[in-house]
């Protein structure tokens, strides 16, 4: 049978406000309505006594638990990273030299020309090359009309040593674009083109290479050019021909570099 008025615990029944000048003894944590023997006294304090000595001994062991921890080698938390610096507050990279683009054409034409039994420079003269020594090299008449080659343009001969000539331009005169009539030499049979001062003069140069009869009274410039270009345009006298001649420059060769048929 469950007992109805079972004992309190001494401290359940301390109910008084405690003042650090208070001074009580043990029997004061008892009520008066118990009684309690000095036995009874001594095995409630030894009881109290045995609990706080077994905290301490717990305090004890988890301090030293704690030491052995830190000085086994604890991971330490890291060290705060230095903040990223910004690309403007970085210092600047040493200089390097940075090797310079290689032009492919002008290392082929130097291999060209390592590879060459003979490589001369000189002036397209409307027909041929003018060496620096005054001779002449003959240069393909279909050559100079598809690349329209101008008089007083600068030419590079390359002489393999199977003896075939390859030219290139390399050095092209400034030139401008004229509009004349095509003439051809009855005797020769070399084509001309008259080219006026005057574009309005134009119409009567044209009816007289038409009709054959005397040029007109007027100021022109004739130049020769390669049958090979007007053949190629299938002009004929009559026929409008654009071509391109030096500028500001005199010659005697005109480049076609169109024919506009009548």
């Amino acid at each position: 049978m469950e007992n109805q008025n079972p004992p309190p615990f001494p401290f359940d029944a301390f109910e008084m406000p405690y003042d650090s000048s208070d001074e009580f003894n043990a029997a004061d944590l008892f009520p008066s309505s118990i009684p309690i023997t000095a036995g009874d006294q001594r095995a409630t304090l030894q009881a109290v006594r045995r609990k706080l000595q077994e905290l301490d001994d717990q305090l004890r062991t988890l301090l030293g638990m704690i030491d052995r921890e830190f000085q086994g080698g604890m991971t330490m938390p890291a060290p705060l990273r230095e903040p990223a610096r910004l690309a403007s507050d970085r210092e600047p990279l040493p200089m390097m030299s940075r090797p310079r683009p290689v032009d492919p054409l002008t290392t082929s034409l130097q291999r060209e020309d390592v590879d060459a039994l003979r490589t001369i420079e000189g002036v397209f003269d409307g027909q041929n090359m003018v060496g620096p020594d005054g001779k002449q090299y003959s240069v393909p008449a279909n050559y100079s009309s598809k690349s329209k080659l101008v008089e007083g343009d600068i030419l590079k001969l390359r002489i393999t040593p199977r003896g075939a000539f390859v030219y290139k331009q390399i050095g092209p005169i400034a030139r401008e674009r004229r509009i004349g009539i095509i003439e051809r030499d009855d005797l020769s049979g070399e084509f001309v083109v008259i080219v006026p001062d005057a574009d309005e003069d134009r119409n009567a140069i044209v009816r007289a290479t038409v009709d054959r009869s005397d040029l007109p009274s007027v100021p022109y410039k004739r130049y020769r050019m390669l049958r090979a270009s007007v053949t190629y345009y299938r002009g004929g006298p009559g026929d409008e021909a654009v071509v391109l001649v030096p500028k500001d420059t005199p010659s005697t060769w005109a480049a076609v570099d169109n024919i506009i048929k009548r």
